[in-house]
């Protein structure tokens, strides 16, 4: 009697015993397995400094997305099917089969077919599920369970990119293996090069899209970048400027689309500045899709210690791509400012 299976499913299904024999001799204890895993939490070992737990953080999110490139490349047809009925797409056959090679945060996939091709493709969605895993990762212990529940919470429209994309991750992370595959590439993430030729980081920036959005600085630091030397961020506070060799405080807080942005909505930032009387100016700075800077609004705002909301209308004709809020003018003795809140409100 003949075995219906070929020899690289023996090879399989022998990788998976191995795996789980591993993990049960070890009692789970990945760090003794991984030694380069951190000991406290997905990004966090015992000793680090800010600067250290900075680059774990960006270390997850690399592994995230390798690990994603990983599980959608190795979807076998069954499960592709499977994944299909359980996102109620119909057609498994043209979504999946054949479809064409995507890329995935630089990573290559092939023969993912049209529809999560599609999604997979979407830089924004990969993005955005890549955020919020990080998020609910980033100060859990690293475990299988904590690694299951990562998408939780994740309140992604049901059909949308993000929601398939993040089914994908989902149904990786269902096993042994899969939990076990994760922890060797986040092991490996941790001693990838700050001159690796690109922006690690930039993986975990949720999108910025051309929609409202509300960033309370005070819970967060929210989706933006700042100007080397041009910003702390300070829980409960906000963003404030950084003190400069002269003594002057500068903050320059930049946050960026992913695409041409029509200069139709009214920013808003609600700064409190430092409380020696007189009034300062701040001003938001745009940027067209070109590269070129336009536009360099100022608002007057009083030096009373107090919190005040300023605001930008729009209504010219240039598409932007990025904007920039900061302090014209801040001298000695005055700062820091903090920069609390910024608004996009549709009109």
């Amino acid at each position: 009697m003949s075995c219906a299976c070929d020899a690289s499913d023996v090879g399989k299904a022998n990788v998976r015993i191995q795996v789980r024999n591993l993990l049960v001799a070890q009692a789970f204890n990945l760090v003794s397995i991984f030694p380069s895993l951190p000991d406290k939490s997905f990004t966090e070992n015992t000793g680090d400094d800010a600067v250290a737990r900075a680059k774990r953080e960006d270390a997850l999110c690399l592994a995230l997305a390798t690990y994603l490139s990983a599980a959608s490349n190795n979807l076998s047809n069954d499960v592709r099917s499977a994944m299909l009925a359980t996102l109620g797409l119909a057609g498994p056959a043209a979504v999946f089969a054949g479809g064409p090679t995507v890329l995935l945060g630089g990573f290559v996939l092939a023969g993912i077919g049209a529809g999560v091709a599609d999604a997979l493709n979407n830089a924004c969605a990969v993005r955005n599920v890549i955020c919020c895993a990080r998020l609910n990762l980033k100060d859990a212990a690293i475990t299988r369970g904590a690694f299951k529940n990562a998408m939780n919470g994740c309140a992604f429209d049901i059909g949308s990119d993000e929601w398939i994309v993040q089914a994908v991750l989902k149904l990786a992370a269902l096993d042994e293996e899969g939990f076990f595959q994760f922890a060797s590439i986040l092991a490996d993430a941790q001693t990838v090069p700050d001159d690796a030729g690109f922006d690690i980081g930039s993986l975990c920036a949720c999108c910025n899209e051309c929609v409202e959005f509300d960033m309370d600085f005070k819970v967060s630091p929210g989706a933006v970048r700042v100007a080397a030397g041009s910003g702390l961020w300070v829980p409960g506070a906000g963003w404030q400027g950084e003190e400069q060799a002269d003594g002057q405080f500068i903050l320059r807080l930049f946050v960026d689309f992913d695409d041409c942005c029509p200069d139709n909505n009214t920013y808003a930032a609600t700064w409190k500045l430092f409380s020696g009387g007189g009034n300062r100016n701040v001003a938001l700075q745009k940027t067209g899709c070109t590269g070129n800077p336009f536009d360099n609004p100022t608002r007057s705002v009083p030096l009373d210690g107090q919190s005040h909301r300023v605001t930008w209308q729009g209504g010219g004709s240039q598409p932007h791509q990025t904007v920039r809020f900061t302090n014209n003018v801040v001298f000695a003795g005055e700062g820091p400012w903090v920069l609390e809140r910024i608004e996009r409100i549709q009109q």
